[in-house]
């Protein structure tokens, strides 16, 4: 006489397995989401630009800090030159609702938000080429974890640095 045995197809252990894999596989994809999602990321585009002199430019630009991370930004040069690091002003006069200087450094940008600043750029030496459309213009940027180079095409320029106010 035979017997036939029944053999269940899944077992406590099997699925006791599957829920282990399952979970280490989304500790491991949370983990990498979560770095990924806090890694230094950020736009810098130029909103407006002004050549003052040979030996003076400005620029008005919009740092866009794409990470879920706060975004320290210790230095920017163009042309070699360092971002002066202490406030001038730019127009308007203190105290009034359209004084506008340039950023003091660093410059701290909260997570996923956005910023504008002032740059003045000051060459005792040497001077700038001269500002037009059509020219780029390389920004390099230096944060707390690494140094970027950022190519820009200068457009037409704006009203943020070409007012009598």
């Amino acid at each position: 006489m035979v017997f036939l045995t029944s053999t269940p197809l899944i077992t406590r252990a099997d699925v006791t397995f599957w829920i282990a894999v399952g979970g280490f596989a989304l500790s491991v994809f949370n983990a990498v989401s979560k770095w990924i999602n806090s890694r230094e990321s950020y736009r810098l585009e130029l909103i407006d630009y002004a050549y003052r002199s040979q030996n003076v430019v400005q620029f008005l630009i919009c740092v866009s800090n794409l990470s879920a991370s706060p975004l320290t930004l210790t230095e920017i040069s163009v042309f070699g030159i360092i971002c002066e690091r202490m406030p001038k002003k730019i127009y308007g006069k203190p105290g009034e609702w359209n004084f506008r200087h340039t950023a003091e450094f660093p410059l701290c940008i909260p997570a996923r938000s956005s910023k504008f600043y002032y740059l003045e750029f000051v060459d005792r030496h040497n001077g700038f080429p001269t500002l037009s459309p059509g020219k780029t213009v390389i920004f390099e940027t230096r944060s707390t974890f690494q140094r970027k180079q950022k190519t820009v095409l200068l457009s037409s320029e704006s009203h943020y640095l070409h007012t009598r106010a």
